[in-house]
C-alpha cells in the first residue's frame, strides 16, 4: 500500500510538471539588419555593435 501512495504522488508531480511545460511555448526572435557591410578599425582589440528596433 505504501508503494502505491508513493507512485501516486510521483505521478501527480510528473503530470503537473508536464502540464506546466506545455503552457509555455519556445521563445523565438530574429534580427535583420539593413546594412550588408560593417567596417571596423584593425587597430582596436574589441568592437561593439548596437542594434535597435525602430518598429513599434
Amino acid at each position: 500500500m505504501r508503494n502505491y501512495r508513493q507512485w501516486l504522488v510521483f505521478s501527480k508531480v510528473i503530470l503537473t510538471l508536464l502540464g506546466l511545460t506545455g503552457l509555455y511555448g519556445p521563445a523565438q526572435a530574429a534580427v535583420n539588419i539593413d546594412r550588408t557591410r560593417i567596417i571596423f578599425a584593425s587597430d582596436d582589440i574589441a568592437q561593439s555593435l548596437s542594434l535597435s528596433n525602430d518598429n513599434t
